[in-house]
């Protein structure tokens, strides 16, 4: 049986056939060498084909060389030449013929073995090539099959691998956030602490001095009330303007100038000083964790609300700068 053209044709041009690429396909490189291996198979069967060809013509011209020497040999001038002496004309003849049929059949038979030998030979050599490029194709095949495995097993390798290490640089990197995050926060408890601290002490110092100022407003008013009391009385009984002895003056207890401050204080100040304490107190509350909180503060006390006094009369005007 022989391979036709079309075959032979499709051979040769498996080198230049394009395949289409796909993920986790055979390895390019294997299937280029399996290709380019089974190119020359076209050309090893057409020659096999060719020499098959010629043992079939020079069988087919030894049967006709055969079937010459047959003609030739029953022919005037050999039987003339094949004549015994004796004029056995028939027995030479049948003796000729023979013997041309039996060269003839020798002559067949030879052609046919030769050619059948040849036959077996292109056969063999056609299937021992095949065999070659079916072994050659599984092995390749088996090396792109494990080469793939191969290949799967260490992307997933990799991928665990990188997987793992983003885990641990993420736990890494959190740690790192929380530990800046209550570094921060620490810092700025503190700093909102030590401003509570300084603005409560503050609180109290004003609270003292204010206390110290509503004792002596309220000295200056009594004395201011019993003044405008002997002047009423006066207008009412002019003869209280008699002359009389008049007694010493009582000493009158100053305030000593080092004990005022040179703060201005009025009950707007103080309130905003509680205000502001307040808030400091607020945001200090809203930066601190659950386990850094602080130590409940006591309730700021409340300033006492003052009645506006009626302005003195300008020569009773009491003077609260130091001497």
């Amino acid at each position: 049986m022989s391979v036709g053209s079309d075959k032979l044709r499709l051979l040769r041009q498996i080198p230049t056939v394009k395949f289409e690429e796909e993920m986790r396909g055979y390895s390019k490189s294997q299937v280029d060498r399996v290709l380019d291996t089974l190119a020359p198979l076209a050309d090893e069967i057409e020659t096999l084909q060719q020499q098959l060809h010629e043992a079939n013509e020079r069988a087919d011209e030894a049967a006709h060389r055969a079937s010459a020497i047959a003609d030739q040999a029953i022919g005037p001038d050999q039987v003339l030449a094949t004549q015994s002496p004796d004029g056995d004309f028939d027995q030479t003849l049948r003796n000729t013929l023979l013997l041309a049929q039996r060269t003839a059949d020798q002559t067949i038979r030879d052609a046919e073995q030769k050619a059948e030998e040849m036959r077996r030979d292109s056969t063999a050599q056609a299937d021992s090539i095949m065999a070659g490029a079916r072994a050659e194709a599984k092995e390749l095949k088996g090396e792109a099959h494990a080469q793939r495995e191969q290949m799967l097993a260490d992307a997933e390798s990799e991928r665990a691998q990188l997987l793992a290490d983003a885990l641990e640089h993420a736990e890494t990197r959190k740690a790192a956030i929380e530990e800046e995050l209550l570094s921060e926060q620490g810092i700025r408890r503190n700093e909102l602490l030590a401003e509570i601290s300084q603005l409560e002490r503050s609180r109290d110092d004003l609270s003292v001095d204010v206390h110290r100022f509503e004792q002596f407003l309220e000295g200056r008013r009594e004395s201011v009330r019993g003044a405008l009391t002997e002047l009423n009385a006066v207008l009412d009984d002019p003869d209280l303007l008699a002359e009389t002895e008049v007694p010493e003056p009582a000493e009158i207890g100053l305030l000593d100038p080092d004990d005022l401050t040179a703060l201005s204080i009025d009950s707007h100040s103080i309130g905003t000083l509680g205000s502001e304490v307040d808030a400091a107190k607020q945001q200090a509350s809203e930066f601190a964790f659950t386990e850094l909180e602080p130590e409940p503060e006591p309730e700021p006390e409340h300033e006492p609300e003052f009645e506006a006094e009626p302005e003195p009369e300008p020569d009773l005007m009491v003077s609260m700068e130091p001497g």
